[in-house]
């Protein structure tokens, strides 16, 4: 029992987060007596235990969560971490707001004497909204007895439009995104220098040496053994009779459901690899990606980091606000480069290799 004045938060439920422990412990356990007994054969009974022991350190977490608040201090324990915080040192208890999936969920956020903060694992909010409100309630009361809060009131707020959220994901995103866009740029030489060749291409005859047969059209007759249609997102085959001239090879679903068992077919090799299939009724052309798209996608993340780099400005020049006031919207920005988007990955699509390179792309870029 927790002592008068003591705040103590679990997860609600707390045996069935143990109980779901043990039936992950044990899903793990017979996946590896199956993997033992037949390395060779991993059914569905194996993949079915493997995901039920993956979700394991989820329960593990929950069940030993746990947060304790007294005279002390705060003091929080994880499945990795133990932390101890005494009043003198805690700023202001805030309610932490994080959009959900169906509905928000709020944490509390610690503000330390050193401007820092963190967010306790408990109390959590889940539907029982009321539940964390007088947890919240307790905590802040056991401050305000103990310690010096900043504000005897409500608690500040801090959404993820407030100066006081910290801005890491948004630094990764940009981060990611301008990474993304310098290695596609980096490829769009290359990919126009692809496309030159395959167009240039020619069939190879007799007296073509081996060393260049590579760079030409090289034709091989096939006849398909069966289809794989796949009915979801996945991959769809055409198998090839004795393996001729190659044991299986990946199209769309529709192509797939095109060609027929028995079908006659032609193929045309290009750099190792089959670029068309020829049939009664159908051909299949494989894609190259053209300059034209890796020029648009290296632009398209290029702008998405210009917004990303947007909200890192307007949360920049809010840093002299209160923790919980809401920062200006980043809307603005992202209609401008909205607007930017609308002439400029047509013109980077259209000519990725030399966007300005003749007086009427300039004009159309400043338009």
């Amino acid at each position: 029992m927790s002592e008068p004045g003591e705040v103590i938060c679990r997860v609600p439920a707390r045996n069935v987060s143990w109980w779901g422990t043990g039936v992950c412990a044990v899903a793990a356990g017979v996946a590896a007596l199956l993997v033992r007994q037949r390395p060779d054969i991993l059914g569905a009974a194996f993949w079915l235990c493997a995901v039920i022991a993956l979700m394991g350190p989820v329960f593990l977490y929950l069940a030993t969560a746990r947060l304790t608040a007294g005279a002390y201090g705060l003091r929080s324990r994880t499945l990795l971490r133990r932390r101890s915080v005494p009043w003198s040192r805690v700023v202001e208890l805030r309610r932490y707001v994080r959009p959900g999936k169906n509905h928000d969920i709020h944490r509390v956020s610690v503000l330390l004497d050193n401007g820092r903060s963190f967010r306790l694992p408990l109390p959590m909010s889940g539907e029982d909204l009321a539940r964390f409100d007088a947890e919240l309630a307790a905590l802040r009361a056991l401050h305000r007895r103990y310690g010096s809060p900043a504000s005897d009131g409500e608690a500040p707020v801090i959404t993820y439009r407030s100066a006081g959220r910290r801005p890491v994901t948004t630094w990764i995103l940009c981060a990611a995104l301008l990474t993304a866009s310098a290695v596609a740029a980096s490829y769009v030489a290359d990919a126009a220098a692809e496309q030159r060749a395959w167009r240039a291409a020619v069939p190879c005859t007799d007296a073509t040496p081996a060393a260049e047969r590579r760079d030409c059209l090289t034709t091989f007759d096939g006849v398909i053994e069966r289809t794989d249609v796949s009915r979801g997102k996945g991959s769809s085959w055409l198998y090839f009779t004795g393996d001729h001239p190659v044991h299986r090879l990946s199209v769309s679903r529709d192509d797939a459901a095109a060609f027929r068992a028995g079908e006659k077919v032609e193929l045309v090799f290009w750099h190792g690899s089959a670029r068309t299939v020829t049939g009664e009724h159908r051909v299949w052309h494989d894609h190259l990606i053209s300059p034209g798209e890796l020029a648009a996608f290296s632009a398209l993340c290029l702008l998405g980091a210009a917004y990303a780099g947007a909200r890192l400005l307007v949360r920049r020049r809010g840093r002299g606000l209160r923790d919980d006031e809401l920062l200006p919207s980043a809307l603005p920005f992202a209609y401008a480069l909205g607007a930017t988007a609308g002439w400029l990955l047509p013109l980077v699509y259209l000519h990725s290799t030399d966007p300005l390179g003749s007086p009427a792309r300039v004009a159309w870029a400043a338009a």
